[in-house]
């Protein structure tokens, strides 16, 4: 059986969770989790906004060669006047970009959102690694005595 993505993240962020030494460790590996979700999200959107742009890029640059009123077809439709039957072409892309626009400010948002919150698991975390670090040398200058 193969799991799907989220399930695979899941599972990872569970194990990672379960080798969590204390309470601090564990805050910070959720925290993570959480970034590399809105991470995953951000990345989807980005493609998607590459996608379109580069659309409106091609079928722009084919209207220029080929006469800005000509009709394309198919998926090349996406810059076409509207019409009586159907929306705008260019209408429809206008508000697609407008709503990836709305969906990459979010995720970039919520990448914001869980840095600060990974920052702040990070800085409860220190004291306890910097403590445990220095028990870690004294004991290596003991035992080198």
């Amino acid at each position: 059986m193969t799991l799907s993505n989220e399930q695979f993240k899941r599972n990872l962020y569970s194990k990672a969770a379960k080798k969590a030494t204390n309470e601090l460790e564990e805050n910070t590996v959720w925290a993570l989790a959480d970034l590399n979700h809105a991470a995953d999200d951000a990345i989807e959107t980005a493609n998607d906004l590459v996608d379109t742009i580069k659309s409106i890029a091609y079928v722009s640059r084919m209207k220029l060669n080929l006469g800005v009123n000509r009709e394309m077809h198919g998926d090349k439709k996406i810059l076409e006047a509207a019409t009586l039957q159907e929306g705008s072409g260019t209408e429809m892309t206008y508000h697609e970009i407008q709503s990836l626009r709305t969906w990459m400010n979010d995720s970039l948002d919520q990448i914001e959102t869980n840095l600060e919150r990974l920052q702040e698991a990070q800085q409860a975390e220190k004291p306890v690694l910097v403590g445990q670090e220095k028990i870690a040398k004294d004991l290596e200058e003991l035992n080198a005595k």
